[in-house]
């Protein structure tokens, strides 16, 4: 039995909110990641005995960065055609306190990246078909206490007949549609 737990995804359109037994389970440091219309061109993890922090960086270069700066750092340069799609998460005790030791991801392209170490408490989560992960949501402190993921459907990319010299698509279809709050996180 996995102390680990994973929701079904709660979709809404145009937006997404942390609202009633949700947000207040989550504490008084809680933070968010959640996106507008861009996925995670870079994916930084911190690690080495736990998953001390996470960096989002979106094609805008904002960086979104949570948990320590302890432990060692690792980068994913992500393609223009590639998303976060895969997610294993491991938990343990520290401290008499649960925490996110590990988090390991795959990409569309096959690609991974992975910090902390891992335990016997481990679940893993795949993005339905058509989805990826552009945020994240949970509570830190010098470590990632407790997290969870935001994912997004993946862009239809229009083709138009006037393409860049580098057959890159013109434009993607604007707006977000819908948004799903996966929560992957420790027992309470």
């Amino acid at each position: 039995a996995h102390g680990l737990k994973c929701s079904s995804p709660s979709t809404r359109a145009d937006t997404a909110h942390l609202q009633g037994p949700l947000a207040s389970a989550l504490g008084l440091t809680t933070w968010s990641t959640l996106p507008t219309q861009s996925k995670p061109s870079n994916i930084f993890l911190r690690g080495a005995n736990r998953l001390d922090g996470l960096t989002l960086t979106k094609a805008s270069g904002q960086n979104y960065t949570h948990g320590g700066s302890g432990g060692d750092p690792v980068k994913l340069a992500l393609k223009d055609d590639e998303y976060w799609t895969q997610t294993t998460l491991c938990q343990g005790k520290r401290d008499d306190h649960t925490r996110i030791f590990y988090l390991h991801l795959t990409t569309s392209a096959g690609n991974e990246l992975e910090a902390g170490t891992q335990t016997d408490d481990c679940q893993e989560f795949k993005a339905p078909e058509g989805w990826h992960v552009v945020g994240f949501y949970g509570r830190d402190g010098d470590e990632v206490d407790w997290l969870g993921f935001i994912e997004l459907r993946i862009p239809v990319i229009h083709h138009h007949p006037n393409r860049t010299s580098d057959n890159k698509p013109a434009s993607a279809q604007g707006g977000v549609s819908e948004i799903a709050l996966i929560i992957l996180s420790a027992k309470p």
